[in-house]
């Protein structure tokens, strides 16, 4: 089979709020990118609101026309995600 759309993968740099624990989704990633589906994909980590905007600016860039599927890790909120901040985790929410 040939490459097919690929996944914009956007995931939260601490899951535990610790460095020390180290879950990550990539290798999920990897796995489809092995598989017969052959499915590309681009993984960045974010950690602050500002470099959450920053990808999510760069995903919308036609030279990413390929990866339409964006697949948000992190923890959420019901309407959102939650992301790290100076005073701890704050909501990210469509309103």
């Amino acid at each position: 089979m040939g490459k097919g759309k690929g996944i914009y993968c956007l995931e939260i740099g601490e899951w535990f709020g610790t460095l020390k624990k180290k879950i990550a989704v990539e290798p999920l990633l990897e796995l489809l990118k092995e598989s017969p589906l052959e499915v590309p994909y681009i993984h960045g980590d974010v950690s602050t609101y500002d470099e959450l905007c920053y990808y999510l600016r760069k995903w919308i860039q036609i030279k990413y026309d390929d990866y339409p599927i964006l697949y948000l890790a992190f923890h959420g909120v019901p309407g959102g995600i939650t992301i790290s901040s100076e005073s701890g985790r704050s909501a990210v929410t469509d309103r």
